[in-house]
């Protein structure tokens, strides 16, 4: 996932990261498959952070993870194959986006679900 990065392997061992990681993964699985309410029931613990820290480690592992995919590099368990994470990088990196300009969270994770689910939603970047 991190390209051989020893620094962000090590950072990641810790326990909050790898259940943040397996999310992360979980979520890739779920949007490739339409599962809405899975999307919403994995990102739904994340409104209630009042740090935007670990949201934000959220989306970067995900966008990682569609990363590692997208390069062809086999992630264990997750199911998807490079034009799928190809599809749904954008999604993930725009949120991280909105995140960083501190955007309101509750709405920018249902946006997030919404567009990784492939509903018809179209907003300005």
């Amino acid at each position: 996932v991190y390209g051989g990065a020893i620094g962000s392997c090590l950072k990641a061992r810790t326990k909050e990261r790898l259940a943040s990681l397996a999310d992360a993964r979980d979520l890739l699985n779920a949007a490739v498959q339409g599962q809405s309410y899975s999307l919403l029931r994995l990102t739904t613990p994340l409104t209630n952070k009042k740090e935007r820290e670990p949201i934000r480690q959220f989306l970067q592992d995900t966008a990682d993870m569609a990363g590692a995919a997208l390069s062809g590099v086999a992630v264990p368990q997750l199911t998807i194959t490079p034009q799928q994470a190809a599809t749904l990088l954008p999604p993930i990196q725009e949120a991280m986006a909105r995140l960083a300009a501190n955007g309101n969270v509750k709405l920018l994770l249902t946006l997030l679900c919404a567009q990784l689910a492939g509903d018809a939603v179209f907003l300005p970047s």
